[in-house]
């Protein structure tokens, strides 16, 4: 749960810290879609990262509680309290 102090970015939520623990997580089934496309890696792992904003942005606009974004490379969402 954030709280007003706390902003967070999509690798944050989901704990990537590297490259090794994004390999354990589900994204790997979203980069073995693109690869099985024939992307090369690069190209897998932007897709896939594009991917997962797209959900994040979309659970994030249909919760009651609204976040403001900046427009930066990496977005980073913080809670707006009422």
């Amino acid at each position: 749960m954030t709280t007003p102090e706390k902003s967070f970015i999509c690798s944050e939520l989901l704990k990537i810290l590297n490259n090794a623990d994004w390999q354990k997580k589900p994204l790997c089934y979203m980069y073995d879609y693109y690869k099985n496309q024939g992307e090369s890696d690069e190209e897998a792992k932007n897709h896939d990262s594009v991917d997962i904003g797209w959900l994040l942005l979309e659970v994030i606009s249909e919760m009651p509680r609204k976040f403001e974004t900046d427009s930066s490379y990496r977005k980073t969402y913080t809670y707006i309290p009422e």
